[in-house]
């Protein structure tokens, strides 16, 4: 696969991309409108992406990339194609539609915590907090303790 668009979402797919359109962002898997959709290539090849502005910022952001036009050098064009997940063909994992299932069923409540992230929160009577995502579950000793990200306990999932 040498082209990673987001994905058409509609009752009947016309094909129709006019930006007035919804489309999933293959990365994180949350609904966009086609207007929010961005598309980068690599100088002189056939590669190339659609991401939603969140998860471009993201990557600017986390990868400390600066990408402002289109095409993008070999180097920064590479980062991102390391990165996305080009080999499933649906959205996994925690996002947008899966989460408030996940949090439900366990009684907790669902968390978006930017960038395309997404947590399920269990609150425990003792105060303590357990969150749950894509990669880790970890419990915390309270919220402040979340808000600094220092956790008592994790176990990695990936």
């Amino acid at each position: 696969m040498n082209k990673i668009i987001a994905r058409y979402v509609s009752d009947s797919d016309s094909g129709k991309r006019d930006g007035s359109g919804r489309v999933l962002c293959h990365f994180c898997g949350e609904a966009a409108h086609e207007r929010d959709i961005e598309h980068y290539s690599e100088v002189g090849t056939d590669p190339s992406v659609e991401l939603c502005t969140n998860c471009r910022e993201g990557f600017e952001r986390d990868l400390r990339l600066k990408m402002e036009s289109d095409p993008l050098p070999k180097l920064t064009f590479d980062q991102i194609w390391d990165e996305l997940p080009a080999q499933r063909e649906e959205p996994s994992g925690l996002n947008e539609a899966t989460t408030p299932q996940v949090a439900e069923v366990l009684g907790g409540e669902a968390w978006q915590s930017g960038g395309g992230i997404w947590l399920v929160l269990l609150r425990r009577q003792d105060g303590r907090l357990v969150v749950l995502s894509d990669d880790a579950i970890c419990e915390y000793a309270d919220d402040h303790a979340f808000e600094e990200g220092q956790a008592s306990h994790s176990i990695v999932l990936r």
